[in-house]
């Protein structure tokens, strides 16, 4: 089994048999294990195929991925929130624009935060192996 692609009869589950709940890094469907005599392998219901260490890198690629967007969003949303605020400060809508300013501010509080979880998350990633 390689680092991806179809997996012939494997992509479908005997009935009942219940997935990991984990999902395929490379298209978030659920993951099944399958245990055989090469060691751990994971599959995907359309085909994603993945041994243990493929299954590791590809999934804490998409969990830095993960964490980093919602840094970036997190962010714009504060900014966005800002420049709204401003607006409104200017068109005489004080307690619109209060609002919005402490919105944003819990916003930047809550990126910050994400990125010291994402910090500590890659440093912990970076010292683990398959």
């Amino acid at each position: 089994m390689g680092a991806g692609g179809p997996a012939g009869d494997r992509a479908s589950r005997p009935a009942g048999e219940a997935a990991t709940g984990i999902t395929c890094p490379t298209c978030g469907g659920a993951i099944w294990d399958e245990h055989g005599e090469k060691g751990l392998a994971f599959h995907c219901r359309i085909g994603h195929s993945f041994l243990l260490g493929a299954m590791l890198a590809n999934h804490a690629a998409k969990h830095r991925e993960t964490l980093a967007t919602a840094i970036r969003y997190t962010a714009e949303a504060a900014a966005l929130k800002r420049l709204i605020a401003s607006w409104a400060w200017t068109h005489e809508h004080s307690l619109a624009a209060a609002r919005l300013d402490e919105e944003a501010d819990m916003l930047d509080r809550t990126a910050r935060e994400l990125e010291r979880v994402a910090g500590t998350a890659f440093a912990l990633g970076a010292s683990s192996g398959p």
